[in-house]
This record gives C-alpha cells, sequence and structure tokens, in this order.
C-alpha cells in the first residue's frame, strides 16, 4: 500500500524568459518549454494499490471542505484498507493452498491404474509403460 500527499496544478502557456531567447539565439537547437506548471494550492491524499475494494482511496480539498477536516477520515480509510489488503492475502494463501493440493492429487497414481499395478510386487508384468506393455502382448500373440 503506498500514500500520496499531491497538489494539483494548472498547466500555463510558458513565457520565455531573456536568458531563454538569447540562448535560442546563439544554439538554433535550444528550445524553451511549450508549457509550466504551476501549484493550484488544491491538495488531495490518495490511498494506491486498492483495486476493487470498494474502499474509499482519495481525500481532496474542495469548495466545502479542506483537507485538514478529512484526515480522521483518511486515518479510518488506511485502517479498512489494511484490512482488505490483509483478507485478500489469506484469500491468495488459500487458493493457493488448494492448487498445490489438487495437483498433487492429479499426480498421484490412483488404484487399478497401470503404475501402481506395475509397482505392487508381483506385478503382471515388469515393464515401464503400458505401451511397452501392449508391445508385449502383440509379439507373444504373432509367434503363437
Amino acid at each position: 500500500m503506498f500514500l500520496f500527499l499531491e497538489e494539483r496544478t494548472k498547466r500555463v502557456d510558458h513565457e520565455p524568459t531573456a536568458e531563454e531567447r538569447l540562448e535560442a539565439k546563439r544554439w538554433s537547437w535550444k528550445r524553451w518549454p511549450e508549457y509550466d506548471f504551476v501549484p493550484s494550492g488544491v491538495l488531495r491524499l490518495r490511498i494506491a494499490d486498492l483495486d476493487h475494494t470498494g474502499i474509499r482511496t482519495t481525500w481532496s480539498d474542495g469548495k466545502g471542505q479542506r483537507i485538514g477536516h478529512c484526515l480522521s477520515d483518511f486515518i479510518a480509510g488506511l485502517f479498512k484498507a489494511a484490512a482488505a489488503i490483509k483478507r485478500r492475502r489469506v484469500e491468495r494463501l488459500e487458493q493457493e493452498k488448494r492448487r498445490r493440493e489438487e495437483a498433487e492429487q492429479r499426480m498421484a497414481p490412483s488404484p487399478g491404474s497401470w503404475w501402481t499395478t506395475l509397482s505392487t510386487p508381483g506385478g503382471p508384468h515388469p515393464v515401464a509403460s503400458p505401451a511397452a506393455n501392449a508391445s508385449t502382448r502383440t509379439s507373444r500373440l504373432r509367434r503363437r
């Protein structure tokens, strides 16, 4: 979770200074910026990295309120955000645990499978794969 205190800016056309004009005459490639960004005095508090949690993430100055009056709401929002992040982390860990368990179940040999039959003592044929087992059976049939 990241916290930001930002100030909005206004974009205004840049008025070149005497020094900038002099350098532009001296060096043909030298340019000045097209715009300047001037602070507006409007502040905003923002909590970042809270996607789709339904928690308020911005508090800013407005016509009827100043950001100083919103600090208690902002701190309450921080606690809600921390709880949401913790909840999301626990859910992710549970999902990962379920995925690992399902993968282990898929990888484990099921009773009656060819690998279980081959790995049990006294199994029918000591071969490595079902294809090899089928190949052995076919060659026996041809000999008869």
